[in-house]
């Protein structure tokens, strides 16, 4: 259990949150590439429709029938099956999140369930809808978990629902697609089916075996870095090997205490030979300007150079990491 920082001298010192409104625009060294104009057009279109959804049924209406480069009307809008760019597997899931959203609160009366109704009509014009008696669930997520492709152009796509705030429900919605180029097709071809949540699984063997020992080289340059970074100070650089960049945090917290460094393979944690590589893993607690206590785990490449280690990245923490693909007591 290591000591939250709280003075400069220690070895975890406790970093102050940056004050000059400077941002950190660095860029990550991990950042994916920038994805292609239509890719993008689909996840705002997506996200708009989120959007709508918090709105009632009557925005998510508007946000449909509003013109868009990557949305196609071609005949009466009500019965046509909803069109727009799909040149990912992740386009019929997004499909389907908006449908689902919709086809839940297809039981609300007035003025409203007759907009909504004619949504999901262009969506899935076959598909009944339930009726709640005027009082639908309140629906406060809606997300694709799981596309399974069963033919040529048609999905079963698993969407994971957070109704009421209990536990998600999971419905299997069936997608079928069609068209070339530029535009395809998506229909819900039936009503959803309630299905059960993926199968638990394993958690897999951590490879962060070797406890690395408190006070050494690579345990202070970890606990130091971290001290650093995430409490928004601009001495985390300082820390990082020739070239390597540090992705933008967004906020900083008021204080950072290293609980435990553990690595792959090295555990005394002295300096290794010129360009030697290491992977540990940092459990920190860091406190925020509230008081609040976050449990946060980083994940640290770092090299040894001229004498010190280095970071080299921040990775994900699954690196080396074997998958398993049993199930949960098997």
């Amino acid at each position: 259990m290591g000591e939250e920082s709280e003075h400069p001298d220690s070895e975890e010192p406790e970093v102050p949150s940056r004050t000059d409104g400077r941002p950190d625009d660095l860029p990550s060294p991990s950042a994916p590439p920038l994805r292609p104009m239509r890719h993008r057009q689909v996840a705002l279109m997506r996200a708009a429709a989120l959007v709508a959804l918090t709105c009632g049924p009557l925005a998510l209406v508007v946000s449909w029938a509003a013109p868009s480069p990557s949305v196609h009307a071609s005949g009466p809008a009500a019965r046509q099956p909803a069109t727009f760019e799909a040149q990912s597997p992740q386009d019929q899931g997004g499909f389907a999140e908006v449908f689902l959203g919709l086809w839940l609160r297809g039981g609300q009366s007035g003025e409203t369930k007759t907009a909504a109704q004619e949504a999901l009509r262009t969506m899935a014009p076959e598909v009944p809808l339930p009726e709640f008696g005027g009082r639908p669930p309140r629906v406060a997520q809606v997300r694709a978990v799981r596309s399974v492709p069963v033919g040529p152009g048609a999905w079963s796509v698993t969407v994971a629902v957070d109704l009421d705030g209990k536990q998600p429900a999971y419905f299997s919605v069936p997608v079928v697609g069609g068209g070339r180029g530029q535009a395809e097709s998506f229909v819900v071809s039936a009503a959803p089916a309630r299905v059960g949540g993926p199968p638990a699984r394993k958690v897999p063997a951590s490879p962060y075996t070797a406890e690395v020992t408190p006070g050494s080289a690579l345990s202070t340059t970890a606990r130091q870095f971290l001290s650093a970074y995430l409490g928004g100070s601009d001495d985390a650089e300082r820390y990082l090997a020739p070239h390597a960049v540090l992705p933008p945090l967004g906020s900083s917290y008021a204080a950072v205490r290293a609980e435990r460094v553990t690595s792959i393979g090295s555990a005394d944690g002295a300096v290794g030979r010129q360009g030697q590589e290491v992977r540990v893993r940092v459990q920190v607690t860091a406190r925020d300007a509230r008081g609040a206590q976050w449990p946060l785990t980083y994940a640290l490449r770092l090299a040894a150079r001229d004498g010190r280690w280095e970071v080299l990245a921040v990775e994900s923490g699954l690196e080396g990491v074997k998958a398993s693909t049993s199930k949960d007591g098997e």
